[in-house]
């Protein structure tokens, strides 16, 4: 008998879970019964496309944050388009690991730096889930002769991978050489090629490889 009420306890128990996945797959409130008045979690949640107003810099405490402008498409013209003169079409981003780094809006260059955020449904944060950034790698070329006392020089950027183009205008970046225990690791002459991987936490493009003089 106690076997058969115990099932009985475990099928009502199953059948409310059951029911409240339901409820939270249509966008109703999860919670039921003595939890509904502390959580209450919506599905779909909201995503946003967007781009930054502000600029976002990795921070050492968590969340970091932004302003940003809700990117909409254009049907008439089958385009994205922003309107920066709409308040109401301001809103702030998260980012929850505090590891982005992303470039305030640009008129001209803007549609390269698009993200997306979704409405977390607990703190109602828009939180970014994915967000345009430089190129991780680039290949350049030194416009100026470098030796191993050099902290930074001006260069070319001829290649880059993982990313977008950090110089658009080619009107040349400033590379960071590597620290030694003594002054700098790379020198070079005019013109020579080298890579260089981009430090977000940064936001300096630093030289890691080079050719040998």
């Amino acid at each position: 008998m106690a076997d058969d009420r115990d099932a009985g306890k475990f099928s009502r128990k199953s059948a409310e879970r059951i029911a409240s996945c339901v409820r939270w797959s249509e966008g109703q409130p999860r919670g039921t019964g003595r939890g509904e008045g502390r959580i209450r979690r919506y599905h779909p949640a909201e995503i946003r496309r967007f781009v930054l107003k502000t600029a976002l810099a990795p921070t050492t405490t968590p969340p970091g944050s932004a302003s940003a402008y809700i990117v909409l498409w254009d049907t008439t013209n089958e385009d994205y388009t922003v309107d920066t003169d709409d308040e109401n079409l301001e809103f702030t981003v998260y980012d929850v690991t505090g590891n982005l780094r992303g470039e305030a809006y640009d008129s001209t260059y803007w549609k390269r730096h698009l993200g997306r955020a979704i409405q977390a449904p607990d703190s109602g944060h828009f939180e970014i889930i994915a967000l345009a950034h430089k190129a991780r790698f680039i290949e350049f070329s030194a416009t100026e002769a470098v030796d191993t006392t050099d902290a930074s020089f001006s260069a070319d950027v001829e290649d880059y991978w993982d990313g977008y183009d950090p110089d658009p205008t080619d009107a040349g970046i400033t590379v960071y050489n590597q620290a030694a225990s003594s002054d700098y690791i790379f020198e070079c002459d005019n013109g020579d090629m080298g890579i260089a991987r981009y430090d977000e936490w940064d936001g300096k493009y630093r030289w890691v490889q080079g050719e040998c003089p």
